[in-house]
């Protein structure tokens, strides 16, 4: 059975940045004259201009870094693409197609970052930016979400096969698609999560990024090269994860003459080194299987993060199948309705036994209850 477009496996890699201090900004005081009224709403100004200058610097470092090395595709792939803003953040998504394009991209988003911090920073001295970044593999533990005025996906019963069919049609044709997606799924929450603790210096990663860059040979330095990587402990993130610890990576983005920099000479606080990383990363997906897996690629040209987890085809299949059923509420029902959270249909005769194992354990746990009164 041929697999939609939609549901090919991706890799997706997010990178966000966020204004500091503007908050405080726009709580200044009201405009008392017509002369305080340009100054009062300078923020306007920072924030409209920081959305251009993102995806400008960004598109810049992109083709500056693309021109240097023509003839290495590989390590490219498409140029990321503004996914949404949130208030005073911006958030740009690409889908990775080769492992090193993670270490590439990120040296554009850095070399972007600074050029955002410049232009905040003229503006007003007391700004700043922060930036993160996390992955997200699709489409079994994350989703896109069709945001469309089309009427395809009004009045529909079965939204999975609609929303489908219109993907489907974007990635046959995406230059030219009108369809506007959005992304959700537990890695989209773990990246918001993450963010929150990133800081001018932090640019904070989610746990597969430094996994990733741990198994990148830094060769064709000015390419690729090496990061300097910190890692804080590990810490709950609300809502996600069950709540296990989750690891705190971030690349450090202070300069060499920076108070940081001399700071953690003082302290001793050293970057990671990438077998540390690798080794523990390993042990954190080997621990938390239950909730997370190692990323993968699949590609003709990866190699080095290829292995998918050992569940993930079966499970894949079945959201494939899924898709390819038939509306016919008189046997199995729509697609969605067999749908039930984990991304494939039930047989009728299991839902059955599941049933009755319930009802049985209901009927346990209520004659405990009688005995322990009549006692």
């Amino acid at each position: 059975m041929e697999c939609p477009e939609f549901l090919r496996p991706r890799l997706r890699l997010f990178l966000s940045a966020d204004i500091v201090g503007s908050t405080a900004l726009k709580q200044t005081r009201g405009p008392v004259d017509v002369g305080d009224l340009r100054k009062h709403y300078a923020w306007f100004s920072v924030i409209q201009g920081f959305y251009v200058v993102a995806r400008q610097s960004l598109s810049q470092c992109w083709a500056e870094r693309r021109g240097k090395w023509p003839d290495n595709d590989d390590c490219f792939g498409d140029e990321p693409e503004l996914w949404k803003t949130i208030g005073d953040e911006v958030i740009f998504e690409k889908v990775l197609t080769d492992h090193r394009q993670l270490a590439v991209t990120l040296h554009c988003w850095v070399e972007a970052v600074e050029e955002m911090r410049n232009f905040v920073k003229l503006r007003n001295s007391s700004l700043d930016i922060k930036c993160a970044a996390w992955l997200a593999g699709f489409p079994v533990r994350n989703k896109e979400v069709v945001l469309s005025h089309k009427e395809e996906l009004e009045n529909q019963d079965d939204y999975n096969k609609s929303s489908g069919l219109l993907l489907n049609e974007h990635y046959a044709n995406t230059e030219s698609s009108q369809l506007s997606i959005d992304y959700v799924g537990p890695s989209i929450d773990i990246g918001f999560r993450v963010a929150s603790y990133a800081t001018p210096r932090k640019f904070v990663l989610s746990v597969g990024i430094p996994y990733i860059l741990a198994l990148t040979s830094p060769t064709q330095s000015g390419l690729i090269g090496d990061f300097r990587i910190f890692y804080d402990g590990s810490r709950p993130l609300k809502g996600v994860l069950g709540g296990v610890n989750y690891p705190l990576f971030w690349i450090d983005l202070s300069k060499e003459d920076s108070i940081d920099y001399h700071e953690d000479r003082l302290t001793g606080h050293r970057e990671a080194a990438r077998d540390d990383i690798r080794r523990y990363c390993d042990a954190f997906y080997e621990e938390h299987d239950i909730y997370t897996h190692r990323p993968f690629i699949q590609s003709p040209t990866e190699q080095q993060i290829s292995k998918k987890p050992e569940w993930w085809d079966e499970l894949h299949s079945n959201l494939i199948k899924n898709f390819y059923l038939e509306d016919d509420s008189a046997s199995e029902g729509p697609a969605e309705g067999a749908d039930l959270g984990i991304d494939q249909p039930v047989d009728e005769d299991k839902w059955q036994e599941r049933v009755s194992v319930i009802l049985g354990l209901l009927s346990k746990f209520q004659e405990e209850d009688s005995d322990d009164k009549s006692s």
